[in-house]
């Protein structure tokens, strides 16, 4: 049964069994959710507005009753047109002080469904904005989403399939709780979500923990010697294209000392972190002189079409803009 699940594809060397059973069961899985989906859509797609008018008729029904649903008659709207004339166009504004009464601890303000936090927006447009977010919002985004774009990549770059690490940048959020209890912060995808699926990533997990006093660059550093351990790496991954950026500005500064910690099995004291962590981080990094003698010649050539030189196996680079 094990020869059917396994994919004909270039392994990570970093893999353990265990790392690879975990892989082999998410890509079965994701590749079952996405399937899914994609028939969903194929089916709703040629009714598209038919399709999108019951999802809103269905949105207004279910917080009808709610404080805003009240106020703006949701009770009694019975098509997308009527919805278009009774209701604004709006910006955040609009739902500001709403969304203060949910801080406030205020049930069944905008919606009804249980919430799951306030995420907030990265303020980049101007003040951070809080979103509501409910827990069928965050199921949805995975099933119908998430999955979907799955699906895509499986289809589109077949390694994805197979047993390759993915580089993935992102860190543990900062979380607040309001007075009421209400738990605010970013919404994007964070380590403790599913700490299983950290087994497929090349970082080690502790790295993804450490505490948020550690230099942002000390961290993409150490994201960076994991990575480039692994010649069979499959994908670098992030939520935004920025880090990716970030990363390979660190990776043209700092190759030699990464290299050199490739070569001897080590953390470079100029990264500081916990003792904890380093000596953990050090009884992963076995001396890999080979691996540091072919990553030496191909940053001397310089840093022109790097990734795919230190990693050949490359399928994508993965994250929005």
């Amino acid at each position: 049964w094990l020869a059917s699940w396994w994919a004909p594809s270039i392994r990570s060397e970093t893999h353990t069994w265990k790392s690879m059973m975990i892989q082999l069961s998410v890509v079965r899985l994701m590749r079952w959710l996405g399937s899914s989906a994609r028939r969903r859509l194929d089916r709703t797609a040629p009714q598209g507005f038919d399709a999108c008018q019951r999802t809103l008729l269905d949105i207004l029904r279910t917080n009808a009753d709610t404080a805003y649903g009240r106020e703006h008659g949701f009770g009694a709207i019975q098509s997308a047109a009527e919805f278009k004339k009774s209701h604004p166009v709006t910006r955040y504004e609009h739902f500001e002080s709403y969304v203060e009464r949910i801080e406030r601890g205020e049930a069944n303000v905008l919606s009804t469904l249980p919430l799951k936090m306030l995420g907030t927006t990265a303020g980049t447009s101007g003040k951070v904005k809080k979103i509501p977010m409910t827990k069928k919002q965050a199921k949805l985004f995975f099933t119908e989403g998430i999955a979907l774009v799955y699906d895509t990549l499986l289809s589109v770059f077949l390694g994805t399939a197979g047993l390759q690490r993915t580089l993935k940048i992102m860190h543990e959020p900062i979380y607040r709780t309001s007075e009421a209890g209400v738990r605010i912060g970013p919404n994007s995808s964070s380590p403790s979500d599913n700490r299983t699926l950290l087994q497929l990533y090349s970082t080690p997990a502790c790295v993804y923990f450490l505490p948020s006093s550690v230099d942002r660059n000390d961290v993409l550093y150490l994201h960076l010697l994991f990575a480039l351990r692994d010649r069979n790496l499959g994908t670098i991954e992030s939520n935004f294209a920025n880090m990716v950026h970030e990363i390979f500005e660190v990776l043209a500064g700092l190759w030699p000392r990464l290299v050199a910690d490739v070569r001897r099995g080590g953390v470079d004291a100029a990264v500081v972190i916990p003792d904890q962590e380093r000596d953990e981080l050090v009884r992963l990094l076995p001396p890999g002189v080979a691996r540091a003698d072919e990553l030496d010649r191909e940053f001397r050539r310089g840093m022109a079409g790097i990734a795919r030189r230190v990693w050949p196996h490359l399928n994508l680079v993965l994250t929005t803009e």
